[in-house]
């Protein structure tokens, strides 16, 4: 019994905090998936503590890393953006925040209206993760 209620309080405390960077999970995260050999759909979901400024960011921040671990140097936006939504719970409402965006990426001059995936990383990477972002390897061209 009193493993259960710590089992109990332990999920009440994280379900209580906003939704960290990470991969879509119970509080929240991102979710991605190829299109196309160079476009990509990008999602990330807050939940009710997660300001929708913070889910912008968290999603660009993927969009920059989605474009490095692909072999790209930068992305444009070709779509998407759902800003924040709300869904009726019992008497209230609970808020959550998610954003959903298609990029396409390229390498050499960069469009006017491109992001730098790199320059994306080093100027949010403390702040979104708390330490320096660690690249994956490129995925060979052509995969998924």
């Amino acid at each position: 019994m009193k493993r259960i209620v710590m089992v109990a309080m332990a999920a009440l405390s994280v379900a209580g905090c906003t939704t960290a960077y990470q991969r879509e999970g119970f509080t929240g995260g991102y979710s991605d998936s190829k299109i196309t050999r160079d476009t990509f759909q990008i999602n990330f979901q807050g939940n009710g503590y997660t300001s929708v400024a913070t889910v912008r960011k968290y999603a660009l921040f993927r969009c920059a890393e989605v474009t490095l671990e692909n072999g790209y140097e930068y992305f444009f936006l070709v779509g998407g953006d759902r800003g924040g939504s709300a869904s009726r719970l019992g008497n209230s409402y609970l808020e959550h925040a998610m954003i959903s965006i298609q990029i396409r990426c390229g390498h050499g001059p960069a469009p006017e209206d491109a992001y730098d995936a790199r320059e994306i990383i080093e100027n949010l990477q403390m702040e979104v993760l708390g330490k320096k972002w660690t690249p994956k390897p490129p995925a060979p061209q052509g995969t998924k």
